[in-house]
């Protein structure tokens, strides 16, 4: 079938579908996304398809019905929900054939003041993503979450998400990203709860040579709003919440060489482990800690197919 024969189709099982339940919904968005991953997909298609899946979502989520619904199906994209039911989080990624990465995302806040959901759609719009800073929802910096960390207090008003970023051919990011919501449901990404000693930050500039000598940059007197962590592209990063530890766990990361010192397209797991503990309405940082009793998750839970596949241009930076 016609590529424009499908939309068409899809189309109408949309309308179909708007007037029946939560399942329907779920099955025309899960062959939306499947059209996405077809093989004789191009560029211009797959994007097409998109703009329909997120509005086809947009629409779902829409329904006060679907706050509670798990849209397991679902799977090629994260849906995470908060602990204590506050919020709910949908986050996806594909690349197109140029190995360039596209972030999507909304997310549902329940009102309770007003007893009603807010929907809020996340806009990659941000072309630069620093650890001191604060995001919105429309200057967001694309990232697929797969984790909420739980909150200890009930007077807390700041969640943790852990992140996923597929960045570039010569790196991936992981990220501590603290997000809160004010009582319209309005969001903001980043928060000063993060406690670490002041780090040197290394910025390697732009070429058409994939290294050159990185030049040093000093923040001093701010504060991390949130933590970021870049290791090779081939390397595999462990950041997890700890049950029973009660503590956010990560791999370390080393360089492999002491010569590529700040050049984390050549960092990875060096089998020790740090980690986040909660005090005082903070987390503070713990080097170094001691997991011979504890059951660690070592797997990566969130690796797109098309992240090994990835043949970027050298030249290529670009997010989107």
């Amino acid at each position: 079938m016609k590529f424009h024969a499908v939309i068409a189709l899809l189309l109408f099982s949309l309308a179909v579908n708007a007037q029946l339940n939560m399942k329907a919904m779920e099955d025309t968005l899960l062959v939306l996304f499947e059209g996405m991953e077809g093989p004789q997909i191009d560029d211009g298609q797959k994007l097409a398809l998109n703009e329909i899946f997120k509005s086809t979502l947009h629409k779902t989520l829409a329904q006060p019905s679907s706050f509670k619904y798990d849209f397991k199906k679902l799977s090629s994209i994260s849906v995470i929900s908060a602990p204590d039911k506050k919020f709910k989080i949908f986050t996806w990624a594909f690349t197109t054939s140029d190995g360039v990465y596209h972030y999507y995302g909304f997310t549902q806040y329940h009102d309770n003041k007003n007893k009603k959901i807010v929907l809020r759609e996340l806009k990659d719009n941000s072309t630069t993503f620093d650890a001191f800073s604060n995001y919105s929802d429309s200057t967001w910096y694309g990232a697929v979450y797969y984790e909420i960390v739980p909150v200890k207090k009930k007077s807390d008003t700041c969640y943790i998400l852990l992140g996923w970023d597929g960045n570039n051919w010569m790196s991936k990011k992981r990220m501590i990203e603290p997000i809160t919501f004010n009582h319209e449901g309005k969001i903001t990404f980043g928060n000063k709860i993060l406690k670490e000693k002041e780090e040197e930050i290394i910025v390697v500039k732009k070429s058409n040579k994939p290294i050159r000598t990185p030049r040093k940059e000093v923040n001093t007197g701010k504060e991390k709003q949130r933590i970021i962590f870049e290791y090779a592209a081939k390397a595999a990063m462990s950041l997890h919440y700890n049950k029973e530890m009660k503590m956010i766990v990560f791999d370390h990361l080393a360089p492999s060489d002491p010569m590529y010192t700040n050049m984390f397209m050549f960092y990875a797991p060096d089998f020790s482990y740090d980690a986040y503990y909660y005090k005082k309405n903070s987390w503070y940082l713990s080097r170094n800690i001691d997991v011979r009793n504890s059951k660690i998750i070592k797997s990566q839970p969130y690796d797109p197919k098309e992240d090994e596949e990835i043949k970027l241009k050298k030249t290529e930076f670009k997010r989107n």
